[in-house]
């Protein structure tokens, strides 16, 4: 859980001092989001060591209303249809059908 602090006292997407943590991905602060710059930091150091092929931001949620996810996409420009792109995109939607 990586934001227990928040969550302890009612907050459902901010940590303790009142940040989104799903807003501080690209550029987290070592002192003003301490919990997602070690985050970070720890999927750079495993980075460099394998692969990542899945990185899965899971959430809660107070009220069971099924649930939903985003993928990402090896397209990284949004057009072209490379093969390679389009087989790893595919890949990644069975991550939300095993979670199911």
């Amino acid at each position: 859980m990586l934001n227990p602090d928040g969550v302890i006292h009612g907050n459902h997407r901010t940590d303790l001092a009142g940040f989104d943590m799903n807003r501080r991905w690209s550029e987290p602060s070592p002192w003003l989001h301490p919990v997602m710059y070690a985050c970070r930091f720890l999927t750079r150091m495993m980075k460099e060591e394998r692969q990542i092929d899945v990185f899965c931001d899971i959430h809660g949620h107070f009220q069971p209303l099924g649930g939903f996810a985003y993928c990402c996409s090896y397209n990284k420009h949004g057009h072209g249809t490379a093969k390679s792109d389009l087989e790893n995109d595919a890949l990644l939607r069975i991550v939300p059908h095993l979670l199911g």
